[in-house]
């Protein structure tokens, strides 16, 4: 069994997977839902797009939920267990590192985007929204997660802090809301992406030069 293999078994089970899926594609699902609620005026992008800002969002937070099931309750309960050893000895720390990343983080979000797009498709709204900056808060926020489970190695304990975290971002991104509304989608994307891509540096190098069993 490959590596990749044997994380995806041990987060979802042998038809957990299936079921995983099947609950992101439920919440894809709501959006055109949600939005043909005010049919006809969501007809037209120019309308929509404060609902779509809501609905969304509440999506998103409901995905990193699960993201955080993967990465606290999963490569965290590996780590505070030792169970973590039997991957190492199946690949590199480098190699588990990013297909742990690859299956608790990225595969939530790749599997959203794409059952979003198809039913928003298939339900004849238009495609043409600002979806980045949603994208970025989940993988900055999904990162963070991921940071403090590999830094703290306790699953609780980085809830905890990452539920001060989140709260403390929040907080400081409504407390500077005006000064967010004069930058663009894009530049908040760019930033929040920026961030991730830093915490998961940092969260390499933990990992694979730092961490200790």
């Amino acid at each position: 069994m490959s590596l990749i293999n044997f994380i995806a078994k041990n987060r979802y089970g042998k038809w957990g997977i299936i079921t995983y899926a099947e609950v992101i594609f439920d919440i894809a699902v709501s959006v055109p839902i949600a939005l043909s609620l005010f049919n006809p005026v969501t007809r037209n992008p120019s309308n929509y797009s404060t609902i779509f800002d809501i609905v969304i969002f509440t999506d998103v937070l409901i995905v990193l939920i699960l993201t955080l099931r993967n990465s606290i309750f999963g490569l965290g309960q590996d780590i505070a267990d030792l169970t973590i050893i039997s991957l190492f000895q199946m690949g590199s720390r480098r190699r588990v590192f990013f297909e742990e990343f690859l299956v608790d983080i990225l595969f939530p979000a790749v599997l959203f985007l794409a059952s979003l797009y198809f039913v928003l498709y298939l339900s004849g709204f238009s495609l043409s929204f600002q979806i980045a900056p949603y994208i970025g808060l989940y993988l900055f926020l999904s990162t963070a997660s991921f940071f403090f489970t590999i830094t703290l190695k306790k699953p609780l304990r980085s809830l905890g802090v990452f539920l001060l975290f989140a709260f403390s971002f929040f907080v400081l991104l409504n407390h500077f809301n005006a000064l967010f509304v004069e930058i663009s989608f894009l530049q908040i994307s760019e930033i929040l992406l920026f961030s991730s891509l830093f915490l998961l540096f940092i969260s390499y190098l933990v990992f694979t030069r730092v961490l200790s069993l």
